[in-house]
């Protein structure tokens, strides 16, 4: 339900991108068939994984999240 992160994801090789009007029953069988059978696509995962741990992982993405709200709230006068 995410065409922008679906795509980043299948760019990534972690993925197949179904597109909505693609999306029949046969079209997700071969897909998730071949995302879980495919070693090529637990390999990307594991990349996608490590570069998210590099960077600090979740909790370092909140940390940031939250000092950019904090930035965007104006004082209190």
């Amino acid at each position: 339900d995410q065409p922008v992160i679906a795509a980043q994801v299948a760019e990534a090789g972690a993925a197949v991108r179904v597109r909505f009007p693609h999306a029949t029953p046969e079209v997700l069988r071969d897909a998730i068939t071949a995302v879980v059978t495919e070693p090529r696509y637990r390999a990307a995962a594991r990349a996608v994984k490590s570069s998210f741990d590099s960077a600090g992982g979740a909790a370092a993405a909140a940390d940031l999240v939250l000092a950019l709200a904090a930035a965007a709230t104006p004082a209190a006068p």
